[in-house]
């Protein structure tokens, strides 16, 4: 099965600072993308990986950029999660249906294999006016994964904090 992907890159980042985008954490996960899977990649956001780029003018968050993709098997990233791995990827690529990791009691569906079908809900429920990935999440089956890889795969940067924490 072809399985694409999606690098998130939009957002404001705001309790960051500056563009997550512009770390090198987004290069790096736009090659874990385009080595870990057989489909297209694409970015969609600011434009800063090389991956051919969507622009999600207006940052209406990452449902709304979703809203953007075509509907397909697709593994979604986002662009602040430094340790995904291409294994990670891989295995999230080869679950049959739309698979979203729990790590510490939360979804993760910014790490997370969507559904052509479940992708092909986005436009009607951003037309609704949902801008929350939870809003999907309801609305589509879900495998929810628990036991999957180490909760460290996971981290994300969010503020300084975070960048001084994980060393980046």
């Amino acid at each position: 099965m072809t399985v694409a992907g999606v690098l998130l890159t939009g957002g404001a980042s705001r309790r960051l600072g500056r563009d997550k985008a512009r770390l090198p954490v987004a290069m790096r996960l736009a090659a874990v993308l385009q080595e870990a899977l057989d489909g297209p990649v694409v970015e969609v956001g600011a434009g800063t990986t090389g991956l051919p780029c969507i622009d999600d003018v207006g940052r209406e968050g990452p449902l709304a950029a979703l809203a953007m993709v075509p509907a397909a098997d697709t593994v979604v990233l986002a662009c602040d999660l430094p340790f995904v791995s291409v294994d990670l990827v891989r295995r999230r690529a080869a679950r049959a249906a739309t698979a979203v990791p729990v790590v510490g009691g939360r979804a993760q569906p910014l790490c997370a294999r969507y559904s052509a079908a479940a992708l092909a809900a986005v436009p009607a429920l951003v037309a609704a006016g949902e801008r929350r990935m939870t809003a999907l999440l309801d609305a589509v089956e879900v495998e929810w994964l628990s036991d999957f890889a180490p909760a460290g795969e996971f981290a994300d940067v969010d503020t300084p904090d975070d960048l001084a924490r994980l060393g980046l």
